[in-house]
């Protein structure tokens, strides 16, 4: 299985709620050949690491592509700039973020990381995903998403909002 974090806490339209961004993002992906399966609830999360900016809107998708993981991020990068995302500032506020979450349980660090790097450590990226999946199992670590949940440094506050 494939999952996808998705992410926002600066609006894309005036319009749109971050969530209505979010969801607008994973129709996006139907255009570039990603099939969305699943999708966890939305959840609002402070900042990782803390810092003076906005709260985050963060959900998890399960998705079926003919993509390779370097073109899939490719392309997710690709939505995340027509979403006005600049990467000018690491850990800053966005308009969205996609992340190549876990690719079908490859382990890799070559062109990209896989599973992502710092997933076991985000709470905003945990709790969708054992909403989806509460079986999953970390392809390095061994671990099973409840207990990187147990694991998770004190201090991160989440909250379901849908």
């Amino acid at each position: 299985m494939i999952y996808i974090g998705l992410g926002a806490n600066l609006k894309y339209k005036k319009n749109l709620s971050l969530v209505d961004s979010l969801n607008l993002a994973i129709e996006k992906m139907s255009y570039l050949s990603i099939k969305v399966l699943n999708k966890s609830s939305f959840f609002s999360s402070a900042p990782v690491p803390l810092t003076n900016q906005p709260w985050f809107v963060n959900s998890v998708i399960s998705i079926e592509t003919t993509f390779a993981p370097v073109e899939l991020l490719k392309n997710l990068h690709s939505i995340e700039k027509e979403f006005g995302r600049k990467r000018d500032k690491k850990w800053g506020p966005r308009s969205l973020d996609l992340d190549v979450i876990s690719y079908n349980k490859i382990k890799s660090i070559s062109k990209i990381n896989l599973p992502h790097p710092r997933m076991h450590e985000r709470a905003f990226v945990l709790y969708p995903l054992k909403e989806l999946d509460k079986n999953w199992i970390h392809p390095i670590s061994g671990k099973s998403v409840s207990q990187l949940i147990n694991e998770l440094p004190v201090g991160q506050v989440i909250r379901k909002i849908s």
